[in-house]
């Protein structure tokens, strides 16, 4: 739901429609009063797809311009999706044809040539341009793993020069193995946003996890760990994230559906720091003064690793090594690595992964949990400089090698990502 500057309500959800066997984008426009706008479509409700022969569009976000015209976010095409679809229709209900031309836009998220992504929601920022949420897919160890993605748009529908990774217009980052997604969207009156949505805390377990980028679309690192905040499970069989929104403070408000066992659910509802903003002077305003004793952030520790090349031969890999700091200023307790082989499952069979065991080279086979590879981590030498020598030569293939630090507290780093610095997906080549 959304209102528009005449405070026109806007709702967008799903429409069933028989004759189609499936789903199409529903869109309703009310009045003030609660009674349909008929300025809009004729009858205040319109419905719409943008995938012809797959009739699976479903609206997840909707956002009003200025000027009356109202964009949303279709989640659209089966399975992992057909990529971010933002529709923009005129104040009266038709699709626009300066937006992309057709009044609609597609954008697959860059990771995987199979699974394309989808869209969960929408804003508009002050200067037109359109900022979307949702999640794409990465191909580890031969599976799909999803990720966070944002996508920001011109007022045409082009993709935005301006914003993530090499002027892409894309912003894409995985928390961790397993499933992540962003599914609310948030900006701050400096112009930072928020994606907030779930991560795997364990196997098949859901808990919350929020990113906060900065406008040009990268991940802002004075927030969480590089940008990254996340909550460990606090309910036997996971948390399921509902939904988020900024408080008069930038604080995040989130609120999830705790999963506590014998079919029942609780609702819990958390709150992550962001920004305090200054104090104000007596009289001002309504937010009380903040103390000036900042609050311990609590971030996690962080090992970055020397870069690993995407190509190289195998004799030429003799570890790993790097460095490691907490940002919260407090001692690095231990560094450990993990080294993903990538396999191949036969037919029927259970799908595995090869656990790098020892600095022998030796591997363990653990059984893929929902299709993820549990990590098995090594200690590593050192913690400020830390390394860890290899003592044979690996067998060729692809692998992804993964670092990361733990405080004296017991927090570990849980983001990864070649950005971050910690993550490197690489293949080895026979002589």
């Amino acid at each position: 739901m959304a209102l528009d500057a005449n405070e026109r309500i806007l709702l967008t959800g799903e429409a069933r429609v028989p004759m189609n066997k499936g789903v199409e984008v529903g869109v309703a426009v009310l009045q003030t009063s609660g009674k349909p706008d008929l300025s809009f479509n004729a009858t205040g409700v319109k419905t719409l797809k943008t995938t012809p022969g797959q009739p699976s569009d479903s609206g997840v976000g909707i956002a009003a311009q200025t000027d009356g015209k109202i964009v949303i976010a279709d989640e659209s095409g089966a399975g992992a999706g057909n990529g971010f679809t933002i529709v923009r229709l005129l104040a009266g209900g038709g699709l626009d044809p300066e937006f992309g031309g057709t009044g609609f836009v597609n954008t697959p998220i860059p990771g995987s040539a199979t699974a394309k992504g989808r869209a969960t929601d929408v804003l508009v920022q002050p200067d037109g341009r359109i900022v979307a949420s949702g999640y794409g897919y990465d191909e580890i160890a031969a599976k799909s793993d999803s990720k966070f993605a944002a996508v920001s748009y011109l007022t045409d529908g082009k993709l935005d020069p301006s914003f993530g990774a090499a002027g892409s217009g894309i912003f894409s980052q995985q928390v961790g193995v397993g499933d992540d997604a962003a599914q609310t969207l948030m900006r701050t009156p400096a112009g930072k946003l928020y994606l907030a949505g779930l991560y795997d805390a364990a196997p098949s377990n859901h808990s919350l996890a929020l990113m906060r980028l900065d406008p040009s679309g990268v991940l802002d690192p004075s927030f969480g760990g590089g940008g990254i905040a996340v909550r460990g499970q606090t309910a036997p069989f996971g948390n399921n994230f509902e939904d988020a929104a900024l408080d008069s403070r930038e604080r995040v408000v989130v609120a999830s559906r705790d999963f506590i066992g014998n079919g029942d659910t609780e609702v819990e509802v958390s709150r992550v720091l962001g920004d305090v903003p200054p104090d104000q002077p007596p009289g001002t305003g309504t937010t009380p003064p903040q103390s000036k004793t900042p609050t311990p952030a609590g971030k996690p520790p962080h090992a970055r690793m020397k870069a690993v090349p995407r190509k190289l031969e195998a004799a030429k890999l003799t570890g790993f090594s790097g460095t490691a700091a907490d940002p919260d200023g407090g001692k690095i307790a231990r560094v450990q690595i993990a080294l993903v082989r990538a396999s191949t499952a036969k037919a029927g069979s259970a799908a595995t992964c090869l656990e790098l065991k020892n600095a022998k080279g030796q591997f363990k086979t653990v059984k893929a949990k929902q299709g993820n590879c549990p990590l098995l981590w090594l200690k590593a030498k050192g913690t400020a400089k830390w390394s860890f020598k290899l003592k044979s030569v690996l067998p060729p293939g692809r692998y992804i090698v993964y670092s990361r630090a733990v405080d004296a507290t017991g927090l570990a780093e849980s983001a990864f990502s070649r950005a971050a610095g910690n993550r490197f997906g690489f293949r080895l080549l026979a002589p």
